[in-house]
């Protein structure tokens, strides 16, 4: 059986609406789903940068798409989906190509 995550979950990544013209999002949040449906818990990341994906997309602005955040998922326990999501304007847009599936604070097995 693979080990959950206990205490915060520390993540970071990059996001943008089309990095080929440089279109970055105005925030990224992460998106945590127990099953499709539920409501997901979103948790803020912060602006962190990658200078290598401005060379990677030939465009300056890209070095702004990265993310880093610390979540704090001691309120949580089970099986959960990770995902990015972008948000532009009044909309959000969760990437389903992020989607990761986790374990969060298990019962310790006996």
């Amino acid at each position: 059986t693979t080990p959950g995550i206990q205490g915060p979950l520390g993540i970071k990544g990059w996001m943008a609406v089309n990095p080929q013209e440089g279109q970055l999002c105005e925030e990224v949040l992460i998106a945590l789903t127990k099953s499709p449906d539920e409501t997901p818990v979103f948790f803020p990341t912060a602006p962190y940068q990658r200078p290598g994906l401005a060379s990677t997309f030939n465009q300056p602005i890209m070095s702004s798409a990265g993310f880093r955040g610390r979540l704090n998922v001691s309120s949580l326990r089970g099986t959960y989906t990770l995902s990015a999501a972008c948000r532009i304007s009044d909309s959000l847009f969760i990437d389903p190509r992020t989607d990761k599936r986790i374990k969060i604070n298990p019962i310790p097995s006996r």
